[in-house]
């Protein structure tokens, strides 16, 4: 996985990209990667890369299933799929990160 390296923050992960939850293509940990850039965001993996103005991030938020936790990101990008899940070990580092860098962070409700 190769990145610019002018990356304001990045972080190792996984993803699961697709329709929805049960028509995804996963790539578990270390396979993807979160960078943020001054004026986007970049999610990339083994099989695809992903590039998101800040403009075009309608919504990041806390997603969870089973046991695992991850950022959901919603954006406006029709040609990208709908559902994107970049899976980590620090979300909470990740969300201040996000913020930090004027990203659409959701609060986590308790």
């Amino acid at each position: 996985m190769k990145a610019r390296s002018d990356a304001i923050f990045s972080q190792t992960g996984g993803c699961h990209v697709g329709r929805n939850f049960w028509w995804a293509f996963n790539a578990s940990w270390p396979f993807a990667g979160l960078f943020i850039y001054r004026e986007e965001l970049v999610l990339s993996s083994f099989f695809r890369r992903y590039t998101f103005l800040r403009s075009q991030v309608s919504r990041i938020s806390r997603y969870h299933v089973f046991l695992s936790q991850g950022l959901r990101i919603e954006h406006t990008i029709d040609a990208y799929p709908r559902f994107i899940v970049f899976w980590s070990f620090d979300v909470p580092e990740l969300e201040e990160a996000l913020s930090r860098n004027a990203f659409p962070v959701a609060t986590p409700t308790i």
